[in-house]
């Protein structure tokens, strides 16, 4: 249980700070991030080393296309929202990872659209911080795994 623990407080800790530092700066520093790396492959090699390939292989494959997808289109996701991702694919894994990104995806796209209609202006010219949305299923995660 308390690797769970360690891993689900860790998570909620960084997904926040994110989410505040985006609200506030429209970034994402990578000292953030740098130390969630850090803190991940810690976590990973203490609770559970066995599945540390794999989580890079998540992370990586979600990471690549994001970071593409960033530098063709730079509007579309800045790389500090592509390196937290690749974070929360460390610590979440295959399994939970598509639970976090659909809903936080689908909320962000909803609130754009819903935001553009009441500015009456086109939705491509909304732009959002992401991690906010990112923040909200992951510490559902979190809370579910802590059983709360």
């Amino acid at each position: 249980m308390f690797p769970a623990i360690t891993g689900a407080a860790t998570v909620s800790a960084l997904v926040l700070a994110a989410a505040i530092a985006d609200l506030r700066a429209r970034r994402i520093p990578n000292v953030l991030n740098g130390c969630g790396l850090i803190a991940a492959i810690a976590w990973l090699a203490l609770a559970d080393p066995g599945v540390i390939p794999g989580r890079f292989l998540a992370s990586g494959a979600i990471a690549l296309p994001l970071a593409a997808l960033s530098l063709k289109s730079p509007d579309a996701f800045g790389m500090g929202d592509v390196k937290l991702i690749a974070v929360l694919a460390l610590f979440l894994g295959w399994s939970v990872l598509p639970l976090v990104l659909a809903p936080a995806m689908a909320a962000a796209a909803s609130f754009g659209l819903l935001a553009a209609l009441w500015r009456g202006v086109g939705p491509g010219s909304i732009s959002l911080p992401l991690a906010p949305f990112l923040a909200l299923p992951t510490l559902g995660w979190a809370a579910v795994t802590l059983q709360l």
